[in-house]
């Protein structure tokens, strides 16, 4: 008996410091925070494309009853979408607004090809998300899909640079980066 009357008071003091810690005993109130999200709209051209976003499979897009992704969280995010016999298309962009509707286009041509040179050498080098190595002092970048990427370089001691870049068939472009050094 003495016994559960320890342990009923045990747990009513572990629930009035889980309370206090979740802000019930302040004055005013609980303290809310709020985190702001959005409405995704994902339209394919062609129609029927799988699409991923963030890295999780989300369905396919049409244009009569496009993909609706709801409670986006505001900021950076990524949508890939693929089709077979196509190559895929990936999307970057940065949720600031509470809708947001994207037409992403897949095409059935081959693939693209890039250089990137950082000055100073030796930068990391991400394309749509994806590592491809340094550039030390340049690094060739090829099969990638036809279309807008974003180019996203990082070296210790550098401010970070990114830029859009479009790959185009039997267009090889060449990037050169200028790194500033961080005070």
């Amino acid at each position: 008996m003495i016994r559960s009357a320890r342990l009923g008071l045990w747990a009513a003091v572990l629930l009035a410091m889980l309370a206090a810690a979740a802000g019930c005993f302040r004055r005013g109130g609980p303290v809310e925070v709020t985190r702001e999200v959005g409405t995704v709209r994902i339209l394919s051209e062609p129609e029927g494309a799988a699409v991923d976003f963030d890295g999780r499979p989300r369905g396919e897009a049409f244009k009569a009853e496009p993909l609706v992704i709801r409670g986006v969280p505001y900021g950076w995010h990524s949508i890939r979408a693929t089709r077979l016999g196509m190559v895929p298309h990936i999307l970057e962009f940065n949720l600031e607004r509470p809708e947001a509707e994207f037409r992403i286009p897949v095409s059935a041509g081959g693939a693209g090809r890039l250089t990137v040179r950082t000055v100073p050498p030796g930068a990391e080098v991400f394309i749509s998300s994806r590592y491809y190595g340094k550039a030390d002092p340049q690094i060739q970048v090829s099969a990638l899909a036809y279309g807008e990427h974003s180019l996203w370089v990082r070296l210790d001691g550098h401010r970070q640079e990114r830029i859009n870049i479009l790959v185009e068939r039997q267009i090889e472009r060449t990037y050169h980066l200028f790194l500033t050094k961080v005070k």
